[in-house]
């Protein structure tokens, strides 16, 4: 029987957002745009040189990702019938910036995956 609190069956894919190293400094800069869906899958890739900090609202610390790795936010598989499904809120977006050593190659990348009614 399906969920009736999830109105969409297919994936969606907002386009790739990237950041090179040279735009990554002590303070918070976007990568690439604001989420246009509700977000049920985050991927960031930090494919620099240094270990990041990441923000949703460009204020607040609220992950680490160190040089060279990745991180999988799989919000989808955490639903309930009594809270329904998990999401990360659209017109948030994620932010990066230097843990303490400045980026010199590489960059940050997001995927953005999230339920889709086409």
């Amino acid at each position: 029987m399906a969920n009736s609190s999830v109105n969409s069956v297919r994936v969606g894919f907002e386009d790739l957002r990237s950041l090179e190293a040279a735009g990554i400094s002590g303070t918070y800069a976007l990568v690439g745009a604001v989420f246009e869906h509700p977000v049920r899958q985050l991927i960031i890739h930090n494919t620099t040189d240094a270990n990041i900090i990441i923000s949703y609202d460009g204020l607040s610390d609220k992950s680490f990702i160190a040089s060279g790795t990745s991180r999988v936010m799989d919000y989808c598989s955490n639903t309930s019938v009594q809270g329904g499904v998990l999401e990360q809120p659209a017109q948030e977006g994620v932010y990066v910036k230097d843990e303490a050593a400045a980026t010199t190659t590489g960059n940050i990348y997001v995927e953005v995956i999230y339920a889709s009614t086409r």
